[in-house]
């Protein structure tokens, strides 16, 4: 009677670890953080703001978001490597959904879903990538947010 009740419940055991093995498999972990004018290295007076999500799932990394209120017309989008108040390269093109007087956009994750390279990865997990919008009277970036370490 006991090797049954063993059996069974190694059996129990292994079910359970075919189940919950996949669902770890899809798990994926978000964090929101915000875009200002004095995240950026050399602080801009703006009333722009925004707010974004970083999430990965898998092997992805994937920006969702908005922002509003540039001083003039949308330029661009890019996550950047570089640590807080640091400057850094381009490595991903957001694309953004802007209004029609190109002030505000918005991030949409199907358009901004990015595939890992073990470097990004790295760089995510250490906190060094920012998402820098850039409008045309501040090409250098008018609003920044670090994304968290993930």
């Amino acid at each position: 009677m006991r090797s049954v009740f063993k059996s069974a419940l190694v059996s129990l055991f292994g079910l359970c670890a075919i189940l919950i093995i996949p669902y770890q498999a899809e798990a994926q972990i978000s964090a929101e953080f915000d875009l200002a004018g004095y995240h950026v290295t050399e602080p801009v007076g703006t009333a722009a703001v925004g707010m974004a999500e970083a999430t990965v799932r898998r092997d992805s990394l994937i920006i969702s978001g908005h922002f509003e209120d540039l001083k003039g017309r949308y330029w661009s989008a890019y996550i950047h490597y570089g640590a807080p108040g640091e400057k850094g390269n381009r490595l991903l093109k957001l694309h953004a959904d802007v209004s029609d007087d190109h002030r505000s956009g918005r991030f949409d994750p199907q358009k901004n879903a990015f595939k890992m390279s073990d470097a990004v990865r790295e760089a995510l997990s250490e906190g060094n990538l920012y998402l820098l919008v850039s409008s045309e009277p501040h090409r250098q970036g008018e609003i920044r947010g670090q994304l968290p370490e993930l």
